[in-house]
């Protein structure tokens, strides 16, 4: 055989090791998990609800890693995260359909221009308690009826300056943008199958925050979240700011060193910033890769002091992959580790309001859609041209943490909520800025990962269905 398919045959054996290794470490969660897997996945949810203890499948222990101290037992966790009755079954509507269907819902809102939210006619609206107990957000993403639909707003004009990053509407050269894929993308609107999401409202989110301030804590992806609230909240916001880290005037500077294993390695600290709405609310980002104690410390004590007027919102995990070429399983064990003192010493004992943000899925290779580094650590392996779909996804971290939140916590973790993003992003895979061409000609590191301004848009809107009534 020509050297021409080489890079193929590499690339199929390199998906196919990563798929065989994880199988052998997942076994154990697939099967006490399968039933809600199956389930919860952005599609039309078909059949009666049953318990959250069916659902789960639980059959007693959750999985466990090899030497792995911070795994935790499965139990059925009725009082967090009953969940809402589901609609029936509803078969796939073809285009026109949907098409009609959403022009429906425009007459029965007074030809309101129909936005990332909605549901099947006859369903509730969603309400902040209710948002609360649901464990998934599940649903379709159909196309909105208008070949010219964008969202909420033009990521390229209606943003404000320091939320112009991750704007898939924009080159990434040498690759130009994609407009026949972007207007694919930027089209589809989501359609909940457990109530009827309400609009993204500026002048309400604002309402809902007077007097209050929103951290948000986490990767890069939480800084996706705050460029979307930005451009959400601009005309309602007064002032605003944002730079990478390094190149700020922040007090906070120098190392942070946090366990990696049996060694320590440095924090990633990446990104800051802040907005405020007109009445005085304050949307905030301090933006770091891994949990470090200290970090945490030095970033509040200049808030101080915490009320129980303050918001939380937080996420770890991209960091912290369960399968890495270079370092096997070491980050999933740390990342445990990590979230159990987070939990435990820091989000469990703050004045507060504390949201979890539930895992973003990537979709790199495999029915997962983990990066495992394989492709990029290979000589002659060409760079992914677009992000593939992944049929299950990374669904160990957000059962992990609701687990641990419901059985081990317990009580001292009740008033701690879930943001559940996870199935309404798992099949957007194409909705990456990977297939858009960012990272696909910088060292073969196509972007599988961030997501394009309408589904993080979809975070939000879920956000302030959560928080505000």
């Amino acid at each position: 055989m020509g050297t021409r398919g080489a890079p193929a045959i590499r690339l199929a054996a390199t998906c196919f090791a990563l798929l065989f290794l994880l199988h052998v470490s997942t076994t154990a969660a697939q099967k006490g998990n399968k039933g809600y897997h199956a389930k919860h996945r952005s599609t039309a949810v078909s059949g009666d609800v049953e318990s959250l203890e069916q659902q789960l499948g639980v059959s007693g222990a959750y999985e466990r890693d090899e030497k792995s101290q911070y795994a935790v037992p499965m139990e059925a966790a009725e009082e967090h995260f009953h969940l809402m009755s589901s609609r029936p079954s509803v078969e796939e509507d073809e285009e026109e359909g949907e098409g009609l269907e959403l022009e429906r819902l425009e007459e029965r809102h007074h030809k309101k221009p129909f936005g990332h939210h909605g549901a099947k006619p006859g369903l509730p609206f969603c309400t902040h308690e209710g948002m609360g107990q649901i464990p998934a957000v599940t649903g379709r993403w159909v196309d909105h009826p208008s070949s010219n639909h964008l969202g909420y707003y033009d990521p390229r004009t209606d943003c404000p300056d320091y939320a112009q990053d991750f704007n898939c509407l924009r080159p990434y050269p040498p690759a130009e943008v994609n407009e026949e894929l972007a207007a694919r993308e930027f089209r589809k609107v989501f359609l909940a199958d457990q109530c009827q999401l309400r609009h993204f409202d500026a002048a309400g989110f604002e309402a809902c925050m007077t007097g209050r301030r929103l951290f948000l804590i986490g990767d890069s992806l939480m800084r996706q979240q705050f460029n979307s609230l930005a451009c959400l909240l601009k005309k309602v916001s007064r002032r605003g700011y944002a730079a990478k880290w390094d190149e700020s005037n922040y007090t906070f500077q120098g190392e942070y060193m946090h366990k990696w294993g049996e060694r320590e390695i440095p924090v990633s600290k990446q990104f800051l910033g802040d907005f405020e709405l007109m009445n005085g609310a304050q949307v905030i980002i301090r933006s770091f890769g891994t949990y470090e104690r200290k970090l945490w410390d030095d970033v509040f004590s200049e808030f101080e002091p915490i009320t129980s007027k303050d918001v939380i919102l937080v996420n770890f995990a991209a960091w912290y992959p369960r399968f890495k070429i270079t370092e096997p399983f070491v980050p999933y064990q740390q990342w445990q580790e990590s979230m159990t003192e987070l939990f435990q010493d820091k989000l469990s004992k703050t004045k507060a309001q504390v949201v979890w943000k539930d895992y973003s899925p990537s979709h790199f290779c495999g029915s997962t859609g983990t990066f495992n580094g394989i492709d990029e650590s290979i000589p002659g392996v060409p760079a992914r041209e677009k992000c593939e779909p992944a049929s299950v996804g990374e669904f160990w971290y957000g059962d992990w943490v609701r687990t641990y939140i419901n059985t081990t916590c317990g009580a001292a973790c009740k008033n701690i909520r879930v943001l559940p993003i996870f199935d309404l992003s798992l099949p957007r895979h194409n909705a990456h800025h990977g297939s858009f061409g960012r990272g696909r000609f910088d060292d073969k590191s196509t972007d599988c990962r961030h997501f394009c301004n309408p589904v993080v848009d979809m975070w939000n809107t879920v956000f302030y269905n959560m928080m505000c009534s």
